[in-house]
């Protein structure tokens, strides 16, 4: 899963209905038939890596240190006490994913580039970038990518639905609230009062509306209920939030090998129609959406991964329903494309269509790979 900020886009070629219950969208197990002509002509399907996950090389080359390397040389970081110095070596093998990419079918990878490479031994001091002037220039467009677990109300309770609407609004709509309307959440400004700062009448004729598109990476949904922390003042604490994984004893869903991911694939939908209509349809890209194993499974039995293939069939029918529903999603990106350096699960995660062997870095495309090519892939 991506943490890093900077993004690029490589093309490889070429609360309304909100409360639907699951049997509307297909019962569980339910074949969807899921094909490319499923979605709208020029829909874009890609994979995604983030720079410090898959690069390796982290002395060389120019590159300086950044945080996460002085982190990770304490013992006991990582479970398996496991450093990205070397990760899968992208750095040197680009070449052999794209070529994998391009043999699935898909349409772009979306990859990120470390700062500390671009910028080496931390000489950045300001970085400016007018982006209504490149946009016009280059006719790019510039976009935010967030993460947004969906908040399902714990029961029917109002103060529950409430503090279901007070997650998603401290999370996705402490930034698309502004970008949107020129302002803070007014349940954020509520409850934080002076310890939120205000903008400028310059500073939101800024923000607002200076987003050409939406990226949202969506995992997985937990349930919100009411209940107020005040032993002290925190980010976390003011949601007036706890969040839990069950229901009556019911699990919200299947569990991942992550403990914090469950698989719950209506979440998906109720988190682009809720950002549709609260923050008037904007254009969304799925820039993340996976689900992991465990680190410690090898050849051949890896490259069997059902799990995932019975999580990306099930989700993806539920972003169909949502575009089906008037939501202006354009394209998804599956998480990941390789088995990558997991953070602080180092390599004990594997999230990646591609198996990557650890000792000589071949890769080995896994089933899902081959089921993403039976649907999306482009005959000639």
């Amino acid at each position: 899963m991506e943490t890093t900020p900077p993004l690029l886009v490589l093309l490889l070629h070429g609360l309304l209905g909100l409360s639907m219950a699951l049997s509307v969208h297909g019962k569980v197990g339910e074949n969807t038939n899921l094909t490319r002509e499923s979605f709208p002509p020029g829909f874009v399907f890609g994979t995604a890596s983030s720079a410090y996950q898959v690069e390796g090389n982290a002395n060389k080359y120019g590159r300086g240190p950044c945080i996460w390397d002085t982190f990770l040389m304490h013992p006991g970081t990582t479970p398996d006490n496991a450093t990205a110095n070397v990760t899968v070596d992208e750095y040197h093998r680009y070449m052999d994913d794209v070529d994998n990419m391009v043999r699935v079918g898909f349409d772009a990878y979306r990859f990120s580039i470390s700062w500390s490479r671009i910028f080496p031994r931390e000489i950045l001091k300001s970085l400016q970038i007018s982006a209504s002037k490149r946009t016009a220039q280059q006719k790019g467009k510039i976009g935010i990518l967030l993460d947004f677990v969906w908040y399902e109300a714990l029961t029917d309770s109002i103060e529950d639905g409430f503090a279901a609407h007070r997650a998603r609004m401290f999370t996705l709509g402490w930034f698309l609230h502004p970008i949107t309307y020129g302002h803070y959440p007014e349940t954020m400004e509520k409850i934080v009062q002076g310890r939120l700062p205000n903008f400028t009448f310059e500073q939101s004729e800024m923000v607002k509306g200076s987003a050409d598109y939406i990226g949202i990476n969506h995992y997985t949904t937990y349930y919100a209920s009411h209940y107020i922390n005040d032993t002290e003042k925190s980010y976390r604490n003011d949601w007036n939030v706890k969040l839990s994984y069950s229901r009556n004893g019911v699990p919200i869903g299947k569990k991942a090998y992550s403990d914090w991911l469950y698989v719950v694939p209506w979440g998906i939908y109720k988190a682009v129609m809720w950002t549709k209509e609260k923050f008037n349809n904007p254009v969304i890209i799925i820039g993340e959406n996976g689900v992991d194993q465990p680190g410690n499974e090898t050849l051949p039995g890896a490259l069997y991964d059902t799990f995932r293939i019975d999580y990306f069939e099930k989700y993806l029918h539920e972003l169909k329903c949502a575009l089906n529903d008037g939501a202006n999603v354009i394209g998804y990106f599956a998480w990941s494309l390789l088995d990558t350096f997991e953070w602080r699960l180092g390599f004990t995660s594997k999230f990646g269509l591609v198996y990557v062997d650890r000792q000589t870095f071949t890769r080995y495309p896994k089933d899902s790979a081959r089921w993403f090519r039976k649907v999306i892939k482009k005959e000639d």
